[in-house]
């Protein structure tokens, strides 16, 4: 059994600890990530590594091919910028979703996901 999956099934148990008092134990490379189901809307969180540089933190997503969160996201600001698909060397049209083919794609790239912080 691989890393990936023993932390999967220790999900439930680090997030309740990243959401209680104890949470500093956890939270120097761990936070809970959280978002809305692209077909069902329905909102998730769970853990996820990171790194903090500044006012940006990294999220790379380990084993992509087998994950979908971050390809919420992803998703959604190439409905905002179309363009910004070519750096994946995928073409994209607003109002497509993407396809199978062009996941595999984005996912060679190597998923990260970046979250600027607001002072």
């Amino acid at each position: 059994m691989d890393v990936d999956r023993i932390a999967s099934r220790a999900k439930p148990l680090v997030a309740a600890i990243l959401r209680s008092p104890l949470h500093p134990l956890l939270s120097f490379g761990l936070l809970l990530i959280s978002f809305e189901g692209r077909r069902t809307g329905r909102r998730y969180s769970f853990p996820v590594g990171y790194q903090q540089r500044g006012e940006t933190i990294t999220v790379l997503a380990s084993r992509a091919r087998r994950k979908s969160w971050w390809r919420n996201p992803v998703e959604a600001r190439f409905r905002r910028l179309p363009r910004l698909a070519g750096q994946f060397g995928i073409a994209y049209e607003r109002g497509q979703r993407i396809s199978e083919e062009q996941w595999r794609n984005i996912v060679a790239e190597g998923p990260v996901v970046k979250i600027e912080l607001l002072p």
